[in-house]
């Protein structure tokens, strides 16, 4: 998909999210002890030391990926091509109609909050998966 260098702060983002790997897995989970997809990417990137806005009550049904493009673009994340991807970018995908999941790319696969498994997990990339967009965090 891409390299896994030229983020500036992509390794510590990659670190973060891996300090949070077991982590329990809520819808809308922004604390300490539960995550959602966008509370993983943004307790990554604020353990990094990366400011970026995220809504606190953004909500991942009824989203379209359109709408979560201009929400990250307003927390100061640029998009990505998919073959320029570095470690600690963003992933998105559809899983259903109007429902986005967001992933950290790690240079070999994904760390993401698995609502299947209940938690946070680091995983290599399916053959068969597609993701639709990517974003740089803000440095």
């Amino acid at each position: 998909m891409g390299s896994s260098e030229g983020h500036p702060r992509g390794t510590a983002i990659v670190t973060a999210a891996r300090a949070l790997v077991g982590t329990m897995f809520r819808p809308q989970g922004r604390g300490p002890d539960v995550l959602d997809c966008v509370g993983l990417a943004a307790r990554a990137a604020a353990d990094a030391g990366v400011s970026a806005q995220v809504r606190h009550d953004l909500p991942l049904r009824g989203l379209r990926v359109s709408e979560a493009d201009d929400l990250l673009r307003g927390a100061g994340c640029s998009p990505v091509a998919m073959g320029q991807l570095c470690a600690g970018d963003l992933l998105m995908r559809s899983v259903a109609v109007r429902q986005i999941h967001v992933a950290l790319w790690t240079g070999a696969g994904v760390i993401e909050a698995h609502a299947g498994l209940r938690r946070v997990v680091e995983r290599p990339l399916a053959a068969s998966e597609t993701w639709c967009a990517a974003w740089r965090l803000p440095m």
